[in-house]
């Protein structure tokens, strides 16, 4: 019987040690998830392999609100929720899409960016502040405002230009770019788009009887 109850004890010790290796080892587990997978204390998420900090990610939703208030736009709670969304998908497009576009050397050169400016099909908020009385945009009244406000270096307004709208058209332009070089590369043989086009078009007659559940 002393064998036995010595087998015993020495495997409760034994069961008791793998026990407690087991929980480290889950903690610790943990702990690396946290720090390097997952969002941790100060990361509001993970987007391609890259930590959002929360610090940077509150920044930039406090520079959106206060764009919108210049702008005589009421930041209610609604709003509020909608800037917040707005700046985290801007941070998934910078951190997959924009990446990608960088690999394929698609960039916005100082021309480029002055014709998408002052050109045919500016953008709709830019065209709005500078259109006559016909809602007509004028493009030279655009250029005299905007080389005023570069001569002030130190207004606010020149740099929330210079530091956030810009950029903003810059990356916004990118995308355009990167999408239509995706929408160029997919190519649909011409029965597909026949027979897509003949489903979409097919009208179909149905008779139906709605018995009541009583």
């Amino acid at each position: 019987m002393s064998i036995i109850q010595t087998i015993r004890d020495k495997a409760t010790w034994a069961i008791s040690i793998i026990i407690g290796l087991a929980l480290i080892g889950f903690l610790l587990m943990d702990y690396g998830k946290g720090s390097n997978g997952g969002a941790s204390g100060t990361t509001v998420g993970v987007v391609n392999g890259n930590d959002v900090e929360a610090a940077e990610y509150e920044k930039q939703i406090k520079a959106m609100e206060d764009q919108y208030q210049q702008m005589g736009y009421p930041v209610n709670d609604m709003m509020r929720q909608n800037i917040r969304d707005q700046v985290w998908n801007q941070i998934v497009t910078e951190n997959s899409v924009e990446e990608q576009a960088e690999k394929l050397g698609i960039a916005v050169s100082p021309k480029e960016l002055d014709d998408y400016l002052f050109g045919k099909n500016p953008p709709q908020d830019f065209a709005r502040n500078f259109s006559n009385e016909q809602g007509v945009f004028d493009a030279n009244a655009a250029r005299t405002a905007i080389a005023n406000l570069r001569k002030e270096k130190n207004s606010e307004m020149t740099a929330n230009f210079n530091n956030i709208y810009l950029p903003a058209l810059v990356k916004n332009r990118m995308q355009e770019k990167y999408a239509s070089l995706l929408s160029g590369s997919v190519y649909y043989p011409k029965w597909m788009v026949e027979k897509l086009n003949s489903e979409n078009s097919a009208m179909a007659t149905v008779n139906y009887v709605a018995i009541p559940y009583t």
